[in-house]
C-alpha cells in the first residue's frame, strides 16, 4: 500500500449507509476518520473498551453505528467488556 492510499469501508443497511476510511501514511495508518466529527456526521460512534476475558486486560478501539447500540451492549457483556470513553463525545 502506498502513502495516502485508502482502504474505504462501507457499511449498506436497509436503513442507513456509513463509510470509515484506513489510511497509509509514511509514519503508518489512520485507523479511522476523527471520532468527533466524520464518524460522528456518518452515524458512529467511536469507543476505547477494555475487555477483561484474560488475566491481562486489552484495549480495543470500537467503531459503532448508533443505530446498533443495543447489539453493541449485548456484546460487552457477552465479552467481559467495558467502555473506558466515548470518543465522539470529546470537546476538546
Amino acid at each position: 500500500m502506498k502513502n495516502k492510499e485508502r482502504l474505504t469501508l462501507l457499511l449498506k443497511d436497509n436503513k442507513y449507509t456509513a463509510i470509515n476510511h484506513i489510511t497509509k501514511k509514511d509514519w503508518g495508518f489512520y485507523l479511522t476518520d476523527s471520532c468527533n466529527q466524520t464518524l460522528k456526521k456518518n452515524g458512529f460512534k467511536t469507543a476505547i473498551v477494555v475487555s477483561q476475558l484474560s488475566k491481562k486486560n486489552k484495549i480495543f478501539i470500537k467503531i459503532v453505528h448508533k443505530n446498533k447500540l443495543s447489539s453493541f451492549k449485548k456484546y460487552l457483556s457477552e465479552n467481559h467488556s467495558f467502555v473506558l470513553t466515548w470518543l465522539d463525545n470529546w470537546n476538546l
